[in-house]
């Protein structure tokens, strides 16, 4: 696992996971990550369509997230952590939710005709946490390499801190 560790940005709760396992089927295709982090495993799981968005107005789609048991609640713990948060080792993650996501790289296609940034390999996401909350609103960055095999969670904002963990961990 690398942890960023904020030199270039100013924060460091930037990581990145190993992807163990790649999952592919007609609409769906599953990431699962893991790495290991101080002698525990922390891991997440990703679940995203595979068709582009439907309305050519809205590049928004819906992504699940999962937990992949013990190791994600290592990484909630973790983050918390990275965070500067209070870690509370009796919270669990959930077991899953559905966020709305915008794919960077077909959103700047569409919206611009080309691509967001120089050609990557990486799929570049940005993740909304919403709730009926509005104080509960939160932006997360996700980026995913087949190729070289490895999931970032990226931070958008060290502002949106509290409302990631809370979003994430189990009522």
């Amino acid at each position: 696992m690398l942890i960023d560790n904020g030199e270039e940005e100013g924060w460091g709760a930037d990581i990145r996971l190993s992807l163990k396992e790649i999952t592919l089927t007609d609409s769906f295709v599953t990431y699962e990550a893991v790495s290991s982090h101080e002698g525990k495993n922390v891991g997440i799981e990703f679940i995203l369509p595979t068709n582009k968005p439907g309305n050519e107005k809205s590049p928004t789609q819906i992504l699940t997230i999962k937990a992949c048991g013990e190791s994600s609640d290592n990484l909630l713990m973790l983050l918390s952590k990275l965070y500067k948060l209070k870690v509370d080792t009796a919270k669990h993650f959930i077991s899953s939710a559905k966020l709305a996501f915008v794919d960077l790289n077909e959103f700047a296609k569409a919206k611009f005709g080309k691509d967001a940034v120089s050609h990557t390999d990486a799929k570049e996401m940005k993740l909304f946490f919403e709730t009926e909350d509005p104080d509960d609103y939160a932006e997360l960055y996700v980026n995913i390499n087949d190729k070289e095999h490895w999931l970032e969670l990226r931070e958008k904002d060290e502002g949106y801190r509290k409302q990631v963990i809370k979003f994430l961990t189990a009522k």
